[in-house]
């Protein structure tokens, strides 16, 4: 047998894999756990004196856009912090408008508020404290001013699902999320400013998959955002501990002698050509095709202070997901606002009747096995000098 009928190339969300076409993955000592401490939260935690620390090792957890985890603190006098925006986490190709910057501002929000209540405090959260920046000066003044104050309050349940939540990129099983568990993810939002849809006929599951194809094609086959993009991949754990941040092959599921090849013939020097970016479209056609529902959740307003309060509504629905057993993924690249996507946004726009809604968040629900936690930097990490 021939090396190419051994191995096989895919790629999941952006990236590409060579995975032996016949081997079963078999298990293996990851080299990478140092970047994976941050989900043993309980001793990460237990590292801190500073409740404002221990209360930052749970928010750390929270999804963001590509795992930039793109936050910088200021620790202030008592028990004060503000956050600010890492202005060398932005993604300029893929969102020149750092919306989803905020929207991932929102989540480290929503997941300090979790721990702040749940460890004893009230949070007490200002936004935009000194003013909103502009496109070009990003970062430079702070999304929130925080204040803690010890409180006794009631626990959110969701608390428990922090540690425990994943972005599952691996193909779902293709049935539909049931009406109970929908109900249960739209009372997330605040019927007022924020609407969470779901899109889970087999026709318009069908038109909806084959524009989030073509919205990665385009990402994939333009040099700009696809290099951004691959900036983001891991290719083995070297770069795993180095970068704590991205993601990598075990977010994927691939291990033992598969992770091998994939390692071998799908490193960073073939992320540019072009079979690497066809392999990676195969992939991502398999995957948009296999969810038997996609979730959109829209806002009322696309203000700075409406994409910060999306963040927060969606790390509920993720975490609400993660509580019902749900695996979820954000495949939000139709909604970035390059030019060179203002055509295919357009037609999403009309296929789901957004209206004067602004759609924030596109993501895929459904079951799988599961998968790794990505990378997470330290604490101390965020923190500003």
């Amino acid at each position: 047998m021939n090396r190419r009928n051994f191995i096989k190339v895919v790629g999941v969300g952006g990236t590409s894999l060579v995975v032996s076409g016949f081997i079963s993955n078999c298990g293996d000592t990851s080299k990478a756990d140092a970047a994976l401490e941050a989900w043993d939260i309980k001793k990460m935690s237990m590292r801190y004196t500073d409740p404002r620390l221990q209360i930052l090792s749970y928010a750390i957890l929270a999804p963001s856009a590509h795992n930039k985890q793109p936050w910088k603190i200021e620790l202030g006098k008592g028990l004060e912090m503000r956050l600010f925006v890492d202005r060398e986490r932005l993604l300029p190709m893929t969102d020149p408008l750092h919306r989803q910057i905020y929207l991932s501002q929102g989540t480290f929000l929503e997941s300090l508020n979790l721990a702040s209540s749940s460890l004893g405090y009230l949070a007490t959260i200002q936004l935009f404290p000194d003013g909103i920046d502009d496109v070009s000066s990003t970062g430079t003044h702070p999304v929130a001013l925080i204040r803690f104050d010890k409180a006794s309050i009631e626990n959110d349940p969701l608390f428990h699902q922090l540690a425990i939540r994943a972005t599952n990129r691996l193909p779902y099983d293709a049935s539909a999320v049931s009406e109970q568990e929908r109900l249960a993810l739209s009372a997330c939002t605040d019927t007022k400013e924020f609407f969470l849809n779901f899109v889970h006929s087999e026709l318009e599951n069908k038109k909806l998959s084959n524009m989030m194809i073509e919205a990665m094609r385009i990402e994939t086959f333009l040099d700009r955002t696809h290099e951004e993009t691959v900036k983001m991949i891991r290719f083995n754990d070297e770069e795993v501990v180095a970068f704590r941040d991205g993601f990598g092959y075990a977010n994927l599921g691939v291990k033992g002698i598969s992770r091998f090849f994939a390692e071998k013939f799908a490193g960073r020097s073939k992320a540019m050509t072009a079979s690497f970016r066809e392999k990676t479209m195969e992939m991502t056609s398999t995957i948009a095709g296999s969810a038997g529902t996609f979730g959109i959740l829209f806002s009322n307003g696309n203000e700075r202070p409406d994409q910060v309060a999306a963040g927060r509504v969606f790390a509920r629905i993720f975490l609400t997901a993660t509580q019902l057993g749900l695996a979820l993924q954000p495949m939000s690249q139709i909604l970035q606002e390059y030019d060179e996507l203002s055509a295919i946004r357009k037609q999403f726009n009309e296929l789901v009747n957004s209206g004067k809604r602004a759609p924030q968040m596109l993501f895929r629900l459904g079951r799988a096995n599961t998968v790794p936690h990505t990378a997470r930097r330290r604490v101390d990490d965020l923190i500003k000098a």
